[in-house]
Protein backbone atom coordinates (compact mmCIF):
# COMPACT_ATOMS: atom_id res chain seq x y z
CA UNK A 1 0.00 0.00 0.00
CA UNK A 2 1.37 3.05 -0.97
CA UNK A 3 2.67 5.80 2.15
CA UNK A 4 1.59 9.38 1.66
CA UNK A 5 3.00 11.96 3.91
CA UNK A 6 1.84 15.76 3.83
CA UNK A 7 3.83 18.59 3.77
CA UNK A 8 4.00 18.88 7.60
CA UNK A 9 5.52 15.27 8.39
CA UNK A 10 8.85 14.48 7.68
CA UNK A 11 9.39 11.36 5.62
CA UNK A 12 11.22 8.84 7.66
CA UNK A 13 13.30 5.55 6.41
CA UNK A 14 10.55 2.73 7.22
CA UNK A 15 8.13 5.11 5.12
CA UNK A 16 10.34 4.11 2.18
CA UNK A 17 10.77 0.67 3.22
CA UNK A 18 7.32 0.52 3.77
CA UNK A 19 6.50 2.17 0.33
CA UNK A 20 9.30 -0.54 -1.64
CA UNK A 21 8.35 -3.82 0.16
CA UNK A 22 12.03 -4.15 2.20
CA UNK A 23 13.39 -3.63 5.25
CA UNK A 24 14.89 -0.29 6.27
CA UNK A 25 18.56 -2.43 6.47
CA UNK A 26 17.64 -2.47 2.60
CA UNK A 27 17.10 0.88 2.30
CA UNK A 28 20.11 1.84 3.99
CA UNK A 29 22.28 -0.26 1.58
CA UNK A 30 20.48 1.16 -1.36
CA UNK A 31 21.24 4.54 0.29
CA UNK A 32 24.76 4.28 1.29
CA UNK A 33 26.37 1.91 -1.65
CA UNK A 34 27.05 -0.79 0.87
CA UNK A 35 26.26 -4.79 0.77
CA UNK A 36 24.67 -6.58 -2.20
CA UNK A 37 21.58 -5.73 -3.29
CA UNK A 38 19.31 -6.76 -6.42
CA UNK A 39 19.27 -4.65 -9.23
CA UNK A 40 14.89 -4.87 -8.90
CA UNK A 41 14.88 -4.21 -5.79
CA UNK A 42 17.21 -1.09 -5.98
CA UNK A 43 14.77 -0.17 -8.29
CA UNK A 44 12.39 -0.08 -5.97
CA UNK A 45 13.69 1.59 -3.56
CA UNK A 46 15.17 4.34 -5.69
CA UNK A 47 11.63 4.58 -7.18
CA UNK A 48 10.13 4.59 -3.24
CA UNK A 49 12.34 7.49 -2.46
CA UNK A 50 11.56 9.52 -5.73
CA UNK A 51 8.15 9.03 -5.00
CA UNK A 52 7.71 10.12 -1.17
CA UNK A 53 10.41 12.81 -1.82
CA UNK A 54 12.34 11.37 0.76
CA UNK A 55 15.98 12.90 2.05
CA UNK A 56 18.59 10.90 4.10
CA UNK A 57 20.34 12.98 6.95
CA UNK A 58 24.25 12.57 6.20
CA UNK A 59 24.66 12.39 10.07
CA UNK A 60 21.85 9.67 10.00
CA UNK A 61 22.08 7.12 13.02
CA UNK A 62 20.71 3.93 12.71
CA UNK A 63 19.75 3.66 9.37
CA UNK A 64 20.32 -0.10 9.97
CA UNK A 65 19.33 0.23 13.64
CA UNK A 66 22.64 1.53 15.49
CA UNK A 67 23.16 4.14 18.03
CA UNK A 68 24.64 7.13 18.02
CA UNK A 69 25.98 7.37 21.50
CA UNK A 70 24.85 11.10 21.64
CA UNK A 71 21.41 12.84 23.65
CA UNK A 72 20.15 16.17 22.62
CA UNK A 73 19.11 18.74 24.74
CA UNK A 74 16.57 22.06 23.51
CA UNK A 75 16.91 24.49 26.06
CA UNK A 76 16.90 29.10 25.18
CA UNK A 77 19.39 30.63 25.14
CA UNK A 78 23.17 29.91 28.21
CA UNK A 79 22.66 33.56 29.69
CA UNK A 80 22.41 32.74 33.47
CA UNK A 81 24.16 30.13 35.91
CA UNK A 82 21.16 27.99 36.13
CA UNK A 83 22.02 26.82 32.82
CA UNK A 84 25.89 26.23 33.61
CA UNK A 85 24.82 23.70 36.39
CA UNK A 86 22.20 22.48 34.26
CA UNK A 87 24.75 21.21 31.67
CA UNK A 88 27.30 20.25 34.27
CA UNK A 89 24.45 17.71 35.83
CA UNK A 90 23.75 16.30 32.35
CA UNK A 91 27.45 15.78 31.55
CA UNK A 92 28.44 14.24 34.79
CA UNK A 93 25.66 11.53 34.06
CA UNK A 94 26.55 10.86 30.28
CA UNK A 95 30.22 10.73 30.66
CA UNK A 96 30.97 7.16 32.26
CA UNK A 97 28.59 6.14 29.64
CA UNK A 98 30.37 7.11 26.54
CA UNK A 99 27.73 9.28 25.88
CA UNK A 100 28.25 12.88 24.14
CA UNK A 101 25.34 16.24 24.20
CA UNK A 102 24.47 17.67 21.60
CA UNK A 103 22.51 21.15 22.35
CA UNK A 104 20.17 23.33 20.51
CA UNK A 105 19.95 26.51 21.73
CA UNK A 106 16.97 29.38 20.67
CA UNK A 107 15.99 32.25 22.24
CA UNK A 108 12.32 31.61 20.71
CA UNK A 109 10.60 28.42 21.01
CA UNK A 110 11.45 25.57 18.08
CA UNK A 111 8.90 24.39 15.83
CA UNK A 112 8.68 21.77 12.85
CA UNK A 113 6.09 24.08 11.97
CA UNK A 114 8.25 27.03 11.38
CA UNK A 115 9.75 25.72 7.98
CA UNK A 116 12.80 25.44 9.53
CA UNK A 117 13.61 21.59 9.87
CA UNK A 118 15.13 21.01 13.81
CA UNK A 119 18.81 20.00 14.13
CA UNK A 120 18.15 17.17 16.98
CA UNK A 121 15.94 14.69 16.50
CA UNK A 122 15.79 11.21 15.67
CA UNK A 123 18.34 11.13 12.89
CA UNK A 124 21.19 12.39 14.80
CA UNK A 125 20.13 11.41 18.98
CA UNK A 126 19.19 8.52 20.61
CA UNK A 127 17.17 10.46 22.77
CA UNK A 128 16.09 14.04 23.88
CA UNK A 129 16.00 16.19 26.66
CA UNK A 130 13.67 19.40 26.31
CA UNK A 131 13.73 22.50 28.25
CA UNK A 132 10.33 24.01 29.14
CA UNK A 133 8.40 25.41 26.31
CA UNK A 134 11.12 25.79 24.13
CA UNK A 135 9.62 22.75 21.81
CA UNK A 136 6.25 23.02 20.79
CA UNK A 137 3.72 20.47 21.37
CA UNK A 138 3.39 19.20 17.62
CA UNK A 139 6.72 19.10 17.57
CA UNK A 140 7.12 16.80 20.56
CA UNK A 141 4.29 14.60 19.27
CA UNK A 142 5.98 13.67 16.15
CA UNK A 143 9.37 12.52 17.83
CA UNK A 144 6.87 10.58 20.43
CA UNK A 145 5.03 9.38 17.34
CA UNK A 146 9.01 8.33 16.15
CA UNK A 147 9.67 6.33 18.97
CA UNK A 148 11.94 8.79 19.91
CA UNK A 149 13.25 8.65 23.76
CA UNK A 150 11.95 12.02 25.26
CA UNK A 151 12.18 13.45 28.97
CA UNK A 152 10.39 16.82 29.78
CA UNK A 153 12.71 18.83 32.12
CA UNK A 154 10.25 21.53 34.00
CA UNK A 155 7.80 20.74 32.18
CA UNK A 156 4.57 18.82 31.69
CA UNK A 157 4.05 16.91 28.66
CA UNK A 158 1.21 16.89 26.22
CA UNK A 159 -1.60 15.50 26.92
CA UNK A 160 -1.42 11.55 26.30
CA UNK A 161 1.90 11.30 25.80
CA UNK A 162 3.68 9.08 28.74
CA UNK A 163 6.72 11.04 28.58
CA UNK A 164 8.56 11.37 32.05
CA UNK A 165 9.50 14.57 33.51
CA UNK A 166 11.90 16.24 36.37
CA UNK A 167 10.03 19.25 38.67
CA UNK A 168 11.47 21.37 41.43
CA UNK A 169 8.93 21.49 44.45
CA UNK A 170 8.49 24.91 43.43
CA UNK A 171 4.93 25.61 45.30
CA UNK A 172 6.71 24.51 48.28
CA UNK A 173 9.85 26.77 48.04
CA UNK A 174 7.59 29.75 46.99
CA UNK A 175 4.94 29.48 50.15
CA UNK A 176 8.19 28.91 52.38
CA UNK A 177 10.17 31.82 51.21
CA UNK A 178 7.19 34.26 51.07
CA UNK A 179 5.53 32.94 54.58
CA UNK A 180 9.38 33.57 55.94
CA UNK A 181 8.71 37.26 54.78
CA UNK A 182 5.61 37.59 56.02
CA UNK A 183 6.91 36.45 59.37
CA UNK A 184 9.50 38.66 59.08
CA UNK A 185 6.79 41.46 58.88
CA UNK A 186 6.28 42.43 55.30
CA UNK A 187 2.77 42.51 53.92
CA UNK A 188 3.15 44.05 50.39
CA UNK A 189 5.00 41.81 48.75
CA UNK A 190 5.17 41.73 44.93
CA UNK A 191 5.58 38.38 43.20
CA UNK A 192 7.61 38.36 39.01
CA UNK A 193 6.16 36.02 37.00
CA UNK A 194 8.20 33.93 34.51
CA UNK A 195 7.59 33.80 31.20
CA UNK A 196 3.44 33.20 29.76
CA UNK A 197 2.61 29.76 30.28
CA UNK A 198 5.60 28.72 32.34
CA UNK A 199 4.70 25.62 34.50
CA UNK A 200 7.75 26.10 37.39
CA UNK A 201 6.11 30.04 37.72
CA UNK A 202 2.31 28.80 38.23
CA UNK A 203 3.76 26.81 40.50
CA UNK A 204 5.56 29.13 42.15
CA UNK A 205 2.81 31.70 41.82
CA UNK A 206 0.37 28.94 43.56
CA UNK A 207 2.56 29.22 46.46
CA UNK A 208 2.86 32.81 46.73
CA UNK A 209 -0.97 33.41 46.90
CA UNK A 210 -0.98 30.24 49.57
CA UNK A 211 1.43 31.68 51.98
CA UNK A 212 -0.94 34.90 51.52
CA UNK A 213 -3.48 33.14 52.43
CA UNK A 214 -2.49 31.16 54.84
CA UNK A 215 -1.49 34.37 56.69
CA UNK A 216 -4.82 36.23 55.95
CA UNK A 217 -3.57 38.60 53.25
CA UNK A 218 -5.49 39.71 50.90
CA UNK A 219 -3.81 38.89 46.93
CA UNK A 220 -3.34 42.52 45.36
CA UNK A 221 -3.28 41.97 41.95
CA UNK A 222 -1.70 45.46 41.50
CA UNK A 223 1.60 43.67 43.16
CA UNK A 224 1.55 40.99 40.47
CA UNK A 225 3.74 41.58 37.36
CA UNK A 226 5.65 39.94 34.90
CA UNK A 227 9.66 39.49 35.11
CA UNK A 228 10.13 36.43 32.47
CA UNK A 229 12.53 35.17 35.32
CA UNK A 230 15.41 37.32 33.40
CA UNK A 231 16.85 40.89 34.98
CA UNK A 232 16.18 42.66 32.11
CA UNK A 233 12.33 42.33 32.16
CA UNK A 234 12.29 42.15 36.02
CA UNK A 235 14.26 45.53 36.12
CA UNK A 236 11.47 47.59 33.95
CA UNK A 237 8.83 46.42 35.44
CA UNK A 238 9.99 47.12 39.31
CA UNK A 239 10.52 50.22 37.03
CA UNK A 240 7.09 50.60 36.11
CA UNK A 241 5.74 49.32 39.83
CA UNK A 242 7.44 52.67 41.50
CA UNK A 243 6.59 55.11 38.22
CA UNK A 244 2.82 54.12 39.56
CA UNK A 245 3.52 54.43 43.09
CA UNK A 246 2.79 51.11 44.24
CA UNK A 247 3.64 50.20 47.35
CA UNK A 248 5.68 47.72 48.33
CA UNK A 249 7.58 46.27 51.31
CA UNK A 250 9.53 43.27 49.73
CA UNK A 251 9.65 41.39 46.47
CA UNK A 252 9.59 37.86 45.35
CA UNK A 253 11.53 38.34 42.20
CA UNK A 254 11.09 34.92 40.93
CA UNK A 255 14.44 33.66 40.37
CA UNK A 256 18.11 34.96 41.09
CA UNK A 257 18.25 36.53 37.45
CA UNK A 258 15.07 38.28 37.77
CA UNK A 259 16.18 39.73 41.46
CA UNK A 260 19.58 41.26 40.09
CA UNK A 261 17.24 43.23 38.07
CA UNK A 262 15.28 44.47 40.71
CA UNK A 263 18.78 45.00 42.88
CA UNK A 264 19.49 47.29 40.05
CA UNK A 265 16.62 49.18 39.88
CA UNK A 266 15.79 50.09 43.88
CA UNK A 267 19.61 51.33 43.84
CA UNK A 268 18.81 53.89 41.68
CA UNK A 269 15.84 55.18 43.03
CA UNK A 270 18.01 55.00 46.14
CA UNK A 271 15.87 52.17 47.92
CA UNK A 272 17.95 49.99 50.63
CA UNK A 273 18.33 46.48 50.76
CA UNK A 274 16.88 45.04 52.76
CA UNK A 275 15.87 48.16 54.97
CA UNK A 276 13.81 49.88 52.48
CA UNK A 277 12.80 46.94 50.58
CA UNK A 278 13.24 42.70 51.34
CA UNK A 279 14.44 40.96 48.13
CA UNK A 280 14.15 37.34 47.59
CA UNK A 281 14.68 34.90 44.66
CA UNK A 282 14.42 31.30 43.63
CA UNK A 283 17.27 28.34 42.43
CA UNK A 284 20.19 29.72 44.66
CA UNK A 285 22.55 30.56 41.88
CA UNK A 286 25.95 30.50 41.47
CA UNK A 287 26.46 34.70 42.40
CA UNK A 288 23.48 34.67 44.42
CA UNK A 289 25.76 34.48 47.75
CA UNK A 290 28.60 37.34 46.07
CA UNK A 291 25.72 39.56 44.93
CA UNK A 292 25.62 42.63 47.36
CA UNK A 293 24.18 41.82 49.91
CA UNK A 294 23.99 38.33 49.50
CA UNK A 295 20.50 37.41 47.89
CA UNK A 296 18.11 35.09 50.47
CA UNK A 297 16.61 32.60 47.61
CA UNK A 298 15.15 29.16 47.35
CA UNK A 299 17.74 26.59 46.90
CA UNK A 300 17.04 24.40 44.31
CA UNK A 301 19.26 21.43 42.95
CA UNK A 302 19.51 22.34 39.51
CA UNK A 303 22.59 20.10 38.65
CA UNK A 304 20.74 17.39 40.05
CA UNK A 305 17.74 18.15 37.45
CA UNK A 306 20.13 17.52 34.78
CA UNK A 307 21.35 14.63 35.89
CA UNK A 308 18.39 12.94 36.51
CA UNK A 309 16.70 13.91 33.00
CA UNK A 310 20.46 12.28 32.08
CA UNK A 311 19.75 9.37 33.68
CA UNK A 312 16.00 8.50 33.22
CA UNK A 313 16.78 9.37 29.20
CA UNK A 314 19.56 6.39 28.78
CA UNK A 315 17.19 4.19 30.80
CA UNK A 316 14.59 4.85 28.47
CA UNK A 317 17.24 4.61 25.99
CA UNK A 318 18.31 1.08 26.78
CA UNK A 319 14.85 -0.05 27.46
CA UNK A 320 14.15 -0.02 30.58
CA UNK A 321 10.97 1.07 33.30
CA UNK A 322 11.14 4.79 34.13
CA UNK A 323 8.82 6.68 37.38
CA UNK A 324 6.39 9.34 34.96
CA UNK A 325 7.54 12.33 37.16
CA UNK A 326 10.18 13.09 39.99
CA UNK A 327 9.80 16.18 42.25
CA UNK A 328 13.50 17.40 43.50
CA UNK A 329 13.34 18.75 46.87
CA UNK A 330 13.67 23.02 47.69
CA UNK A 331 15.16 24.52 50.57
CA UNK A 332 14.88 28.20 52.11
CA UNK A 333 18.40 29.86 52.29
CA UNK A 334 18.39 32.81 54.15
CA UNK A 335 21.25 35.82 53.56
CA UNK A 336 21.61 39.50 53.91
CA UNK A 337 18.82 40.63 51.44
CA UNK A 338 16.34 39.91 53.70
CA UNK A 339 15.91 40.97 57.77
CA UNK A 340 16.76 37.83 59.88
CA UNK A 341 19.34 34.77 61.12
CA UNK A 342 21.63 34.64 58.46
CA UNK A 343 23.02 31.26 57.56
CA UNK A 344 24.27 29.43 54.53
Amino acid sequence: MSVRRTNSQRVRIDDVAREAGVSTATVSRVINGTGTVSASTKERVNQAISHLKFVAHGSARGLAGTKTHTIGLVLPGLTTFFFTALIQGINDCIYNRDYSLLMYSVYTPASMTSGKPLPLGEHNTDGLIVFTDFLDDYSIQYMYDQNLPIVMLHRSPPDGLNIPKIMFENEKGAFDIVNYLIQSGKKRIVYLKGPEGNEDSRQRELGYRRALAANNIAIDNELIGRGNFASGRAREEIQDMLARNVQFDAIFAGNDDAAVGVYEVLRKHNLRIPEDVAIVGFDDDYMSQYISPPLTTVKAPVHKSGYEAARILLDLIDGKSTVDEIKLNTELVIRESTEGVIHV
